[in-house]
């Protein structure tokens, strides 16, 4: 993983009008020799520090992330209803992934809300 961010982000600050080095590990509160190690591959950023590098790039380095590694297949896969279903005795349990983008995941503890209110009003139990 860190092997791809890290060329995601080398890739965005070799662009024209990008911060330079200096000022980007700045604004991400990280060290220039930080920064060289992570674009390297050889040290990550953690998830906010991703985020907030995505919002000072004006770029979503996950999607794009998910885009190299392959993973946008199997996310939009699981969107099209191609989930795991297990039956266990007189049960099914379905698993669900939910995607979209950075910014969006400020609202997911409303979104897990929701889903359970209505999961139990029609019967279901959320583990």
């Amino acid at each position: 993983m860190k092997d791809v961010i890290g060329k995601i982000l080398d890739e965005l600050l070799k662009k024209e009008g990008a911060p330079t080095r200096d000022d980007f590990a700045g604004m991400l509160g990280i060290s220039v020799k930080t920064l060289y190690n992570v674009t390297k591959g050889r040290s990550s950023l953690t998830f906010d520090q991703v985020i907030k590098a995505s919002e000072i790039l004006n770029f979503d380095i996950a999607e794009e992330y998910y885009k190299r590694t392959g993973k946008s297949e199997k996310i939009n896969r699981l969107a099209e209803g191609n989930g795991v279903y297990r039956k266990k005795s007189n049960q099914i349990t379905v698993g669900i992934s939910v995607s979209g983008s950075l910014t969006s995941f400020e609202n997911f503890p409303a979104l897990l809300n929701k889903i359970r209110n209505e999961a139990i009003e029609l019967g279901f139990e959320i583990e």
